[in-house]
């Protein structure tokens, strides 16, 4: 999607949802992903420019909690707008 709406610039890594510089507590991963991301803001040559970095989470994918248990506050909105919705279409039928 990022490609599609054509960001300036952008960095893809395989982080869980809401750790996307990495785990909580290690200062120096943490470092390392924020330095790459400067790095790139430095060296790219102008707009549609992307980097895959090179970070892969500790945990195997299988056993990676991917997603929060709770949806955040838009997806929880998103989620009830479409109930709503759906619930007026069927009182219509």
């Amino acid at each position: 999607m990022t490609e599609k709406v054509g960001v300036s610039r952008a960095a893809f890594i395989q982080f869980p949802f809401g750790r996307q510089i990495g785990q909580v507590g290690d200062r120096a991963g943490q470092r390392a992903v924020c330095d790459d991301l400067v790095d790139l803001l430095k060296t790219a040559e102008g707009p549609n420019t992307y980097r895959h970095l090179p970070y892969e989470w500790p945990e195997p994918p299988e056993k990676t909690k991917w997603r929060p248990d709770i949806p955040s506050p838009g997806v929880q909105r998103r989620m009830k707008e479409l109930e709503e919705k759906k619930a007026a279409e069927d009182t219509k039928r």
